[in-house]
């Protein structure tokens, strides 16, 4: 009885010995994936053990899958399989996410792709906000996700070089050339739009307000609502020259001094677009604060169709866009692209729509 135990713990000790002897051979590279190894006739000769002992030895092996079987051909390393999905798709912000939540708008993108996900979501964001300049992230880092979504980050080479790392679609930014995926508002078409609205109802000097191109960073976002503005005038056969009015850099300026300096031309415009309903309402008080009635003396379109739009009297016309599609377009598109379904440089657009209020109106009669 004693010596058929000592027999026992004598075999499981070898059992253990040829698992790691066969382990030591896979890592060492004398095993490759793929080889066959040493048949269980040949180990056991080699070894000076009996043939069922290296047999059990190998079945341990082949049900951790670090070896399989193909019956009349013997044993082989198996091939690694690819690393297993994350299940998570990150989110590359520049800037702390506290700063994303806190805009209507990036908490109303992030609730579209938590709702268009179909996997969990992990964020990688900086201390400092900045749109052209994202997160360093590392491998380790990047392991941890399938895909990333870079929202708001307005740098080529930034994303370039993301995407070659990783399945990327970036949010609310395109740019010529690009090879990442990318989801956008149609600017252009939404401000033509609106643009055409106001030439049908007989407006010819139609200002715009928008960010002022000459700055060191302007938002692609506005520079495209810009060109739909200036488009539409031009197939109209209409000038803009001497109608464009550019945004100060100073937030808590947004729309007063665009506003004063149009009060200041020679001939005024009998329509304004204004590329945020924030500039807008600003806008419309002080033109206002001067005798300008809006829409009878001039009529103001903004964009956005945010909440001020319908609070300010009178009510805000303007460009509405579905914030929360984005999300939910950029989320299933970045999965998509995971499974290797998207073209280089594909580009989806998010439509927008016109809400025309009490600021529009037909321009005054001379």
């Amino acid at each position: 009885m004693d010596g058929n135990k000592d027999d026992a713990i004598r075999m499981v000790t070898k059992y253990e010995q040829i698992e790691q002897l066969i382990k030591n051979r896979i890592r060492n590279g004398e095993y490759k994936p793929g080889d066959r190894i040493s048949s269980e006739y040949e180990l056991a000769d080699e070894l000076g053990v009996h043939r069922f002992t290296v047999n059990k030895a190998i079945s341990n092996l082949v049900r951790t899958e670090l070896l399989y079987r193909v019956q009349g051909k013997g044993t082989f390393v198996s091939i690694p399989r690819e690393r297993e999905a994350s299940n998570c798709i990150g989110v590359v912000y520049g800037g702390p996410r506290e700063a994303l939540f806190q805009t209507g708008f990036g908490a109303a993108v992030m609730q579209g792709i938590y709702d268009g996900a179909e996997r969990n979501i992990m964020f990688f964001d900086t201390d400092i906000v900045s749109t052209t300049r994202g997160p360093e992230l590392s491998d380790a880092e990047l392991d941890k996700v399938d895909g990333v979504l870079a929202f708001e980050i307005f740098n080529d080479e930034y994303i370039e070089r993301l995407a070659a790392r990783k399945p990327l679609v970036s949010v609310d930014y395109w740019a010529e050339g690009q090879k990442a995926p990318a989801v956008i508002f149609d600017n252009i078409g939404a401000t033509k739009k609106a643009a055409r609205n106001l030439l049908s109802l007989g407006h010819r000097r139609i200002a715009c307000v928008s960010e002022d191109p000459g700055r060191v960073y302007t938002d692609p976002a506005w520079q495209d609502r810009t060109r739909g503005w200036r488009e539409a005038m031009e197939e109209a056969g209409l000038t803009t020259d001497g109608l464009f009015e550019g945004l100060p850099a100073r937030s808590g300026d947004l729309g007063v001094g665009a506003a004063e300096n149009i009060l200041k031309w020679d001939v005024p415009p009998t329509a304004v677009m204004v590329m945020s309903d924030h500039a807008a309402a600003h806008l419309m008080k002080v033109v206002a604060a001067h005798g300008v009635r809006v829409p009878e003396d001039m009529s103001v379109v903004g964009f956005g169709d945010e909440d001020v739009c319908k609070v300010v009297t009178p009510g805000l016309s303007s460009i509405g866009l579905d914030v929360n599609e984005m999300g939910v377009k950029a989320a299933k598109l970045l999965e998509r692209t995971i499974h290797g379904q998207v073209p280089a440089g594909e580009v989806e657009k998010v439509e927008t729509y016109y809400v025309e209020r009490e600021s529009v109106g037909p321009p005054p009669k001379k």
